[in-house]
């Protein structure tokens, strides 16, 4: 039997989808083995997360280093004309005629302008691909599930007894965004709310910062829906938190919330007393 005494975001997930899934989970001595029908399921959302991120951090790459060339060049070519400057004043020697020919400054112009036209087309792939990925805006990406170069960040709260990691970390006006992928879901759900604002809690309690709101990108059309952080939700999730840990400590019985879709999607329905399957 598997022992937890640590909550995680994906518990939550769990235990509001079905609290017997999530208990079968915690406490089955065998694994269950997802159908045939719920691996496809599964591995093509697995893809289609992969996809968002691996062109999330390719973009990123080449957007940073593009960056840096255009800046290199901007910087050299700046120091050429503080030093001309410098010595035609001081001097009156012209270190543009005696050491760059107009050839020379014609390269370096174009070099530049290369730089910067290079820029700009990535730049512009970059803020399609956020708006094809459900994101307006092109945000600074702080870590990326999956990413070697952005890795993601896992948060522990030992007051709450919870930790997560969620898909992404965006910053906006130096607030850290939570960004979470549902290419499964068609609408929004309750679960979905309550795992979103537990990342929130998260990050506020390890950072000392209180995030806004947190992002959940939904679907095949990458419905971009920002989630609140408010007062109540967060008192919900205490609550349920609550509820959880009692249930862990044997203090709470667990309550089974099925449903003839819950039960079809579960791969612990056919040994469940309380199935509809």
């Amino acid at each position: 039997m598997q022992q937890k005494n640590v909550i995680s975001t994906s518990d939550i997930l769990t235990y509001l989808f079905c609290p017997q899934c999530w208990w079968f989970g915690l406490t089955s001595a065998t694994t269950m083995q997802p159908t045939n029908q719920e691996k496809k399921r599964s591995q093509i959302a697995k893809q289609k997360r992969k996809q968002w991120f691996t062109n999330q951090e390719t973009y990123y790459k080449l957007n940073h280093y593009t960056k840096l060339l255009y800046f290199v060049f901007f910087f050299i070519f700046l120091i050429l004309l503080l030093l001309d400057s410098y010595f035609k004043k001081v001097t009156g020697f012209n270190f543009e005629q005696k050491f760059l020919s107009e050839s020379d400054l014609i390269t370096i112009l174009l070099a530049s302008g290369a730089i910067i036209f290079i820029w700009d087309i990535f730049n512009r792939k970059l803020k399609k691909i956020n708006r094809d990925s459900g994101l307006n805006t092109t945000p600074d990406i702080v870590s990326i599930k999956g990413s070697n170069k952005i890795p993601v960040k896992t948060f522990y709260s030992k007051k709450l007894n919870l930790t997560g990691n969620p898909d992404a970390l965006i910053s906006e006006k130096n607030k850290l965004i939570p960004l979470e992928i549902k290419s499964k879901a068609l609408k929004i759900q309750d679960r979905h709310i309550m795992s979103m604002t537990a990342y929130l809690r998260l990050i506020e309690e390890n950072t000392g910062q209180k995030p806004p709101y947190g992002i959940l990108i939904l679907g095949n059309n990458k419905r971009n829906i920002r989630i609140l952080n408010t007062p109540e939700r967060q008192e919900e999730l205490t609550n349920l938190l609550q509820e959880m840990s009692l249930v862990l400590a044997g203090a709470k019985d667990v309550l089974a919330t099925p449903t003839h879709y819950k039960c079809k999607n579960c791969i612990y329905s056919v040994t469940c007393p309380k199935s509809y399957r």
